[in-house]
Formats: structure tokens, C-alpha cells, sequence
């Protein structure tokens, strides 16, 4: 049976980084492995992306404990948004990476499980994000009084570990810009 998650982090502020780039901030997140360890299809919501005023996904970076202490290990994550049904990505920015079996980083150029690089099926970079375009991909009315959508930056289980371990803290950044110079509520 899969669970969700949300990282301790969730509800925390992005930290704006106005002397690198204007306009642009990093959502960091942290969240510690369940002590049974991770089951297949389970869902750890990283933090929320705040698209009401317009924003574009540039990167993240993503550091992963060892999930799985099998000798041959079998466990695959992917990374992606919660603009879906189900919670089902509609983009996904790492599928099905062997990520895991040994601490490693999961990042838009490559992922590392230990010292081993992994070149992931990934999606495209940056990924922007409106009202209008999570409306129409979750059906919503945007005039309508219908609460708006939360989408997330989240961390999917594909392949259940082979022997999980319950140990280790999931943690990164998220890096977003704003779409334009107003300043929105984010």
C-alpha cells in the first residue's frame, strides 16, 4: 500500500536569491526516511510551486540516503509535479532512476548513485508554470470559487527496495523564477 508524504520542510519559506538572479529563489526541503523504509508507490511531497503568479522550474538538486542495502538493489525514483490525477506527474523531471542503493543526487544533468553516474530519463528544463496551465490540466474553472490546486515537486518510489533501510534524510533545493516583476505572494 503506498503512502504520502510530506516533507518536514513542507510549509516553510523559499529563500530569495535577488543578488544571483533576479527574481529568482530556492525552495529547499528536507525530509527523514521512514523508519520501515519506503514500499512501492509511495509519494513524498517535497514542497509546493507556487505558480498562481507565474513561475518557471530552472533546476533542483536532490540528495538521497542509501534506500536500499540489498546487494543488488532494486529500488527507482523519479521526480516530478502533483499537476496530475491521482497525483500522477504531468511532467516529470527524472523517471525511474537507480537511484538509491547507495547514497546519491538525483539533478537535471545527471544523478549519482555513490560514485556511480546515472544517466536518467528526464523531462525538460525550465517547466513553467501558470494558473492558466494547472487549471486546464486538473479541469478546474479558473473564475470559478473552486479552491485552487496545490502542485508539488515530489519524489515517487517506481521500484520498491529490495531490503529497505529506515534511515537518512532525503534533502535539496528547489530552483524557481518568477515569470514576471510583480511582486506576487509566494
Amino acid at each position: 500500500m503506498s503512502t504520502i508524504y510530506l516533507a518536514t520542510t513542507y510549509a516553510d519559506q523559499q529563500v530569495d536569491l535577488a543578488w544571483a538572479v533576479a527574481g529568482t529563489f530556492l525552495r529547499p526541503f528536507s525530509f527523514p526516511v521512514p523508519a520501515v523504509g519506503f514500499a512501492l508507490n509511495d509519494l513524498v511531497r517535497l514542497c509546493p510551486i507556487p505558480y498562481e503568479n507565474g513561475i518557471l522550474v530552472v533546476g533542483y538538486r536532490i540528495e538521497i540516503p542509501q534506500l536500499d542495502s540489498n546487494a543488488t538493489p532494486t529500488v527507482k525514483l523519479s521526480v516530478g509535479d502533483t499537476n496530475g490525477a491521482s497525483n500522477a506527474f504531468q511532467a516529470t523531471y527524472v523517471n525511474a532512476a537507480p537511484v538509491g542503493g547507495a547514497a546519491g543526487v538525483l539533478s537535471p544533468l545527471m544523478c549519482w548513485n555513490g560514485t556511480t553516474a546515472v544517466a536518467p530519463v528526464r523531462g525538460v528544463l525550465p517547466k513553467q508554470y501558470t494558473a492558466a496551465s494547472v487549471f486546464s490540466a486538473q479541469n478546474f474553472n479558473a473564475q470559478s470559487s473552486t479552491a485552487r490546486p496545490t502542485i508539488d515537486f515530489a519524489l515517487s518510489i517506481n521500484t520498491a527496495p529490495a531490503t529497505a533501510t529506515g534511515t537518512g534524510i532525503i534533502k535539496g533545493e528547489l530552483l524557481l523564477q518568477r515569470l514576471n516583476n510583480t511582486l506576487g505572494s509566494f
